[in-house]
């Protein structure tokens, strides 16, 4: 009985492993869309951005702490920059989680 328990935790394994690749593919292209959504007016200068894009989750904390510095607003504007502000401090978490668990089985990249 127990080389069945065995076996089977093998097969649960894979399914999980299976639903974990599934939800990173699934996260990467929720954390990328809104760049490619923007950045594509940016496609024709692209050679510009390379090292910017190359270092994203810095950027991301930078874009925030520079354009989104709710903390030195007016009150009209406070709470447009404070919720940009911690959506850039979110996004730069999941490319930094991305970037310490790896991108998960689907990507183009996996050699």
């Amino acid at each position: 009985m127990a080389t069945i328990y065995t076996e089977r935790a093998v097969v649960d394994s894979n399914v999980a492993g299976t639903r974990h690749d599934v939800v990173a593919l699934l996260a990467r292209v929720l954390l990328v869309a809104m760049f490619v959504v923007s950045g594509f007016g940016k496609a024709t200068g692209f050679a510009g951005t390379v090292s910017l894009i190359a270092s994203i989750a810095i950027y991301t904390i930078a874009a925030g702490l520079l354009f989104h510095a709710y903390w030195n607003d007016a009150p009209a504007n406070w709470f447009d920059d404070y919720i940009n502000f911690w959506k850039n401090v979110s996004i730069a978490g999941g490319f930094l989680m991305i970037f310490a668990f790896g991108p998960g089985r689907y990507s183009i990249g996996r050699g």
